[in-house]
């Protein structure tokens, strides 16, 4: 661009883990034009997960479910958003979600400029101006911040700068303090949108006992209300050792409970995103989708980590941050097995050797290494 812009448009709706691989770029606009007006247009739903992180002047919400919902009974409130995008007056419309219905909404803002990616879906690159592209191997967050060299924006450091509430933080200590928990601690998160994704709930219990006796910290297990059933079979594995928080708290209050964690165990899901963002070591179960792609960013193949050479297909720990990698040089680690089938990127599947090949060993393994290392 010839002139830095002072309203930009930022379009990134869903779904939870893809809002928080768009932050970095978000970041990388606070940099470079710091005097820039930001509106991010979210899903209806998601406003808290974003709502206390800097740079963004106003949040745009579009309830794109229920437009799915009413179909032709949408009219009028499809209607009525464009009308509010339109009344914005962008000089810069950025499509990171590459779908129809949010390049439309790029059109619609009538920008001058509208950015998007050349592969994205639906039809979407012909409502942009720039297209930009990317290679195949690349993770999510490396893909959105070459929307940002485009742009000429400084890129490094790849900073998430996810806000934690305050209010959010004080209710979850208070609700720590209720479970006798008034340290450190450890988070289970065992759930995951897809079935596929999902490891055993016994052996996050299994895992959850064994470091609750090895470390002397408490475990306290995370999730959605619908995901209360399978927190609790994690703490019946635990032994008593887990505490349940499944249905307690919301997008802030799990915000702040992941930030506040000395380490984060969990499938491949939306709060093992938000716990590297926000700074805490995880450990990543991973089976049918690519880690190089949506792992917790910051990890990289085990070849060049610290634990010493090891295949990412044939190792217990899959891979490993080396300690200089990452935007905080956090020790993640991404657990697999060896799994030839993998990745598949199915949802639902007969033969789950992929998630049922990783044993409770291995994910204890790689959780006492970071934690022996000093944690967070």
């Amino acid at each position: 661009m010839t002139a830095p812009p002072k309203r930009i448009l930022f379009i990134k709706p869903s779904s939870l883990g893809d809002v928080i691989h768009a932050l970095p770029v978000l970041s990388a606009i606070r940099r470079s034009w710091p005097q820039a007006e930001v509106d991010w247009v979210i899903a209806r739903g998601l406003e808290q997960i974003i709502s206390d992180t800097a740079g963004i002047n106003r949040l745009v919400v579009m309830d794109k479910d229920r437009w799915k919902r009413d179909g032709i009974r949408a009219l009028p409130s499809i209607l009525s958003f464009r009308d509010e995008i339109r009344r914005g007056r962008y000089d810069l419309a950025i499509d990171l979600q590459g779908l129809f219905r949010s390049a439309m909404v790029a059109f619609w803002s009538g920008a001058p400029v509208r950015i998007g990616f050349k592969k994205a879906r639906e039809g979407a690159p012909f409502f942009y101006n720039r297209k930009v592209g990317y290679g195949d191997a690349v993770h999510a967050v490396d893909r959105n911040m070459k929307i940002a060299e485009a742009l000429g924006l400084e890129t490094r450091p790849v900073e998430f700068n996810l806000g934690v509430n305050a209010d959010a933080a004080e209710r979850v200590k208070a609700l720590l303090a209720v479970c006798g928990i008034n340290g450190d601690y450890i988070v289970v998160n065992p759930g995951a949108r897809w079935e596929s994704k999902l490891w055993p709930a016994e052996r996050f219990g299994m895992v959850a006992k064994q470091l609750a006796s090895d470390t002397g910290l408490p475990v306290v297990v995370t999730g959605a209300a619908s995901e209360a059933g399978i927190a609790d079979a994690v703490c019946r594995a635990s032994g008593g050792a887990a505490t349940s928080l499944a249905g307690k708290t919301g997008l802030k209050e799990l915000v702040a409970v992941l930030a506040g964690a000395r380490i984060v165990i969990t499938n491949d899901s939306g709060p093992m995103h938000i716990a590297a963002a926000a700074g805490t070591p995880v450990v990543a179960v991973f089976g049918p989708t690519d880690f190089t792609k949506t792992g917790p960013y910051g990890t990289m193949s085990a070849k060049t980590g610290p634990y010493g050479p090891m295949s990412a297909k044939t190792g217990p720990y899959g891979t490993v941050s080396a300690n200089n990698s990452g935007p905080y040089g956090l020790g993640h680690v991404v657990v697999r097995a060896n799994a030839k089938c993998a990745p598949c990127r199915r949802r639902s599947c007969a033969d789950w050797r992929c998630m049922t090949g990783i044993s409770a060993r291995d994910v204890l393994a790689a959780a006492t290494r970071i934690l022996s290392g000093g944690g967070k």
